[in-house]
């Protein structure tokens, strides 16, 4: 039976209930770290052997298993949960920045339409996507699960600093990831400059060639900010933040005036929040007990959120490419309550337990005022 218009074969449907197109839940990017990205490639792996066994079926979908982006599930659903148990009268709000084809918003959705049935839902997306060529791919993805496209906001910028249309250009590989290291802002974080001057994207904005940087590969987009994504909400359950690096860029203590704001704004609004932090291994550690196994950047990340009255919820340095290939006995895998886990990546979460104090308190005054 046609799913939405396609076939139920190039359709995968994972264990919430999230419906993917094939070519992009089983896109080969994922395959190149298919021990990082196990989770999915073993259901992947799972459907193509049951493709092949016409009494496979009915087939009974795995859980999913622990990997890199379990901990972004477990963040995921928590957020929900916390939402569900939480006093009515608002909407589920989630920021996804990075969005690729949505894979963390369709996740929030469909725990929330499980726990509250679909004649109950309330939400606000927002999905933030710099890969010119992922647009079209993230409209249809929320439509075939019956996403609401008034509700389900899709922005195509580059998170940054600041907000300037036209002040990005996309580098990378279209339809795997993207990433703006060639900014004119960004050429001091990302020293790539080899691959970039000859394009003219260090360039002033007004000094660029826009049709010549299209013409060689790039393409030109607009920087949003992360004040600017949360104005519209009083209060934002999850931000989850896959930027290819542009994390370091806002959170870090030595950041610019711009990105003080953005932090102000994510500690006044967010609940939860989810980084992957795409920084290299280091070894050293942040020097003091529980951030050993991570970078400097990465520990300089969680001493500023803590130092914000932020509570960490996993804190999973980055161990490469190279840390997800060698075995767990050499030490290259990172430590989880359910294991040795391979990061390429790297994840770090956290709980804006100040926040959560100061709608307590505004909730029970609520409710004694209510009683009275």
């Amino acid at each position: 039976m046609p799913m939405y218009g396609r076939p139920p074969q190039e359709v995968v449907i994972d264990w919430l209930g999230v419906r993917v197109p094939r070519e992009l839940y089983c896109h080969i990017s994922y395959y190149r770290q298919r021990i990082a990205h196990a989770m999915r490639v073993q259901l992947c792996d799972l459907l193509r052997w049951a493709a092949g066994n016409k009494n496979a079926f009915p087939l009974s979908l795995p859980l999913p298993v622990v990997a890199e982006e379990y901990f972004e599930v477990v963040d995921t659903l928590e957020a929900v949960v916390e939402y569900v148990r939480g006093p009515r009268g608002r909407s589920f709000t989630m920021l996804e920045i990075g969005a690729g084809f949505g894979y963390w918003t369709l996740t929030a959705h469909a725990a929330l339409r499980q726990l509250l049935g679909p004649a109950n839902l309330a939400y606000e997306y927002t999905l933030v996507e710099i890969d010119f060529a992922k647009q079209q791919s993230l409209r249809s993805t929320l439509s075939l699960n019956g996403l609401d496209k008034a509700r389900a906001r899709i922005v195509h910028a580059a998170m940054g600093d600041r907000d300037e249309a036209g002040g990005a250009v996309q580098n990378g590989n279209p339809g795997w990831y993207a990433v703006y290291s060639c900014d004119s802002v960004q050429a001091h974080v990302h020293r790539d400059g080899n691959a970039c001057a000859s394009k003219r994207f260090f360039s002033p904005k007004e000094a660029r060639d826009m049709i010549g940087i299209r013409r060689q590969g790039g393409a030109v987009a607009d920087v949003i900010s992360l004040p600017t994504l949360l104005a519209p909400y009083a209060l934002v359950d999850f931000v989850d933040m896959d930027a290819q690096g542009a994390e370091w860029l806002l959170f870090n203590a030595t950041a610019s005036p711009a990105a003080l704001l953005a932090r102000q704004a994510l500690d006044a609004k967010v609940l939860r929040v989810h980084i992957g932090t795409h920084d290299e291994p280091d070894e050293r550690g942040g020097g003091h007990l529980g951030m050993r196994r991570l970078s400097l950047k990465e520990a300089a990340l969680v001493e500023g959120f803590e130092q914000r009255g932020w509570s960490p919820s996993f804190l999973m340095g980055v161990t490469g490419d190279q840390g997800c290939t060698r075995d767990a006995e050499r030490g290259t895998a990172r430590r989880s309550p359910w294991g040795p886990v391979c990061m390429a990546d790297g994840a770090l979460s956290f709980v804006n337990e100040r926040l959560r104090r100061r709608l307590a308190k505004r909730q029970r005054r609520a409710d004694g005022a209510e009683r009275r």
